[in-house]
């Protein structure tokens, strides 16, 4: 998603839910899909979904199985718009400033209530801040009723 500059770019990269699960399949797995139960390598494509079983243990999962959307129902392509927008800043006013939008105006980018809005903002930074704990890179975080994530003040 690094060569696109704009949420009409990103529309058109992901047209469809298959483009965003063909796309998560791609960058975690490499094309080739594997358990996230075991750990297997041979899985086959469940008929009619966008589900995987594994040949190993025999368990169905799914591109969104261990990831920030796991449990959630929201389609794959809101989900990586909200990753889109808050990892590249694409809503923010300025290029030069480190400018932040209200979770409102995320909400109305995304087609969500305020309150999904924040469940995702929330989701996204805590996947964050667990992949810089594990790098010892520092996290940048408000005090109070606000959480920051990359650009976006919920």
């Amino acid at each position: 998603m690094r060569d696109i500059m704009n949420v009409s770019g990103f529309y058109k990269r992901f047209p469809t839910e298959q483009a965003c699960h063909d796309f998560i399949v791609q960058e975690r797995w490499n094309g080739q899909p594997k358990c996230t139960h075991c750990g297997h390598d041979k899985c086959y494509q469940v008929k009619d979904t966008m589900g995987f079983k594994c040949a190993g243990c025999r368990k169905r999962f799914s591109v969104r199985h261990g990831t920030i959307m796991e449990r959630s129902k929201l389609p794959l392509q809101t989900w990586l718009l909200a990753i889109h927008i808050t990892t590249t800043g694409t809503l923010a006013r300025s290029k030069t400033t480190a400018e932040k939008i209200s979770s409102t105006q995320f909400a109305q980018k995304l087609g969500v209530t305020p309150k999904t809005a924040w469940f995702i903002a929330t989701r996204i930074h805590e996947a964050c801040a667990k992949e810089c704990a594990e790098h010892n890179k520092p996290v940048r975080q408000k005090t109070g009723q606000h959480l920051e994530v990359t650009g976006v003040a919920v």
